[in-house]
């Protein structure tokens, strides 16, 4: 039943993106992204909690334990820093929080303290969740003392092997792709309703080789 849910969150979404090129960015060449030992290590557990005002869901689907394998290497690819710190500088709501030592750079830009993605990995979703937790600890320092009465984190991924999975008119023979969605909204008061959702692609070979990624860019927020 959660296959065929997080099948039914991603798929038909990642298709309709396909479909239009204004959508689907070019994928990033190689030496473009690496992948972060230390995301490898983050832990994500599957849960949802879904009553109250501070939701979180967490919906992972793999098949066995090589695909959590190739998932979990998925999860870990950075994109080059130069990239993000260039949306970073050209961001229109600006950011002036840096990655502690040895963090990874996900985000570009930030609201009322909260980071706006620029690409998912897995400290970017244990990111969300953990703050979920936060403000319904009543804790809104990060925010800089503002009440965020509600909040709302969803993160999906799916992995499949594919003997041939083409995108952006390219063709990746005997792969696994692993498609990614995080959904985030906010209310700090009432003009202050902030939301975004951000998707992603990657491709790895049998062995875990990254062959592609798709869609890391400024994730489109919304305000209200």
């Amino acid at each position: 039943m959660r296959a065929q849910r997080v099948a039914a969150l991603i798929l038909p979404i990642f298709a309709a993106s396909c479909a239009t090129t204004e959508k689907v960015a070019k994928p990033a060449p190689a030496g473009e992204w690496y992948e972060s030992s230390r995301d490898l290590k983050i832990s994500l557990p599957e849960f949802a909690f879904t009553e109250g005002n501070y939701t979180a869901e967490i919906v992972r689907h793999y098949s066995d334990e090589n695909e959590l394998r190739l998932l979990r290497i998925a999860e870990s690819v950075y994109p080059n820093r130069d990239r993000v710190q260039a949306a970073r500088d050209n961001a229109r709501l600006k950011d002036n929080q840096e990655p502690s030592k040895g963090e990874g750079l996900w985000w570009f830009s930030a609201f009322d303290g909260v980071r706006i993605p620029y690409t998912i990995t897995s400290a970017a979703v244990r990111y969300y969740s953990d703050l979920v937790q936060t403000f319904r600890d009543q804790k809104f320092e990060i925010t800089g003392g503002k009440p965020v009465s509600r909040c709302t984190m969803r993160y999906a991924s799916v992995i499949n092997h594919h003997k041939y999975f083409v995108v952006e008119g390219r063709s990746f023979p005997e792969c696994y792709a692993v498609t990614m969605e995080l959904r985030w909204t906010q209310d700090n008061g009432p003009g202050r309703v902030m939301g975004f959702v951000k998707r992603r692609l990657v491709l790895v070979d049998l062995k875990g080789k990254v062959l592609g990624v798709f869609l890391d860019g400024p994730a489109e927020v919304t305000l209200n």
